[in-house]
């Protein structure tokens, strides 16, 4: 008997082992439902959402109407869009066109006729204006203090 009651007692635990896994698996089902549902329910708000927007000014009609003048305006903004790129690539023809980056270098080709005068351009530019500078340049050197930057100009010009 000690055999067979050894048996039942296997039985038993076997049967609350199986019982406890199959409530785990149960318990695990459910949680899977759970968090599906809670996807879904987001993806619905999500789609919900979206349909109010496009339907928020339309008082009465349907959503054909709403669609198509989501495409006509969708239409103008490519025309324009085309229209933006043409006048840029006009801009950008006629930038070709403009004063940039100009730099001035005084000489004298004939010694003898006593071209030894030579003169530093500056500008200042603001929002509002540009002012243009001339300092005077005799020998070398100037009657009135120099910038850092008309000093390294001055130290070009003579080098060449």
């Amino acid at each position: 008997m000690t055999a067979s009651l050894q048996d039942v007692k296997m039985f038993e635990l076997n049967y609350y082992s199986l019982k406890f896994f199959v409530v785990d698996v149960e318990i695990l089902i459910i949680l899977i439902q759970v968090v599906w549902l809670i996807a879904l329910s987001a993806v619905l708000i999500w789609v919900v959402r979206k349909i109010l927007r496009l339907t928020k000014n339309v008082k009465e009609g349907n959503l054909l109407n709403v669609l198509e003048k989501v495409l006509e305006i969708g239409d103008k903004n490519s025309l324009d869009l085309g229209r933006l790129e043409k006048d840029l690539l006009g801009l950008k023809e006629d930038s070709n066109l403009h004063v940039q980056k100009v730099g001035l270098v005084k000489f004298n080709p004939f010694q003898e006729t006593g071209g030894d005068h030579g003169f530093i351009l500056t500008g200042l530019h603001t929002r509002e204006r540009t002012r243009v500078y001339v300092k005077d340049v005799k020998r070398g050197k100037s009657k009135v203090s120099l910038s850092k930057e008309e000093k390294e100009a001055l130290m070009s010009a003579q080098k060449r």
